[in-house]
């Protein structure tokens, strides 16, 4: 698992390349043509994207779903009436 900080520096930075490709894409025609002309490399870089964001989010949720663990045998127990 990821400490704080490098979860929230490797979402950043999937975020970052991701709309800066998106903003390239729509600004840069010969990088649009070259892309075009690369089916199979465009492919596997949306699909090694897609895996990233994918992996940060589960780290994100399983990260969250630890520290509800850890901190629930700290809350005061509640009596029954």
């Amino acid at each position: 698992m990821l400490s704080r900080g490098q979860g929230w520096f490797g979402a950043l930075t999937v975020t970052l390349i991701t709309v800066g490709l998106a903003i390239l894409d729509l600004t840069d025609a010969p990088l649009r043509r070259w892309w075009e002309e690369r089916d199979f490399t465009t492919s596997v870089i949306a699909g090694i994207l897609v895996l990233l964001v994918t992996v940060v989010v589960v780290d994100r949720v399983v990260s969250i779903r630890q520290v509800k663990i850890a901190l629930k045998p700290l809350a005061p127990k509640r009596r029954s009436s």
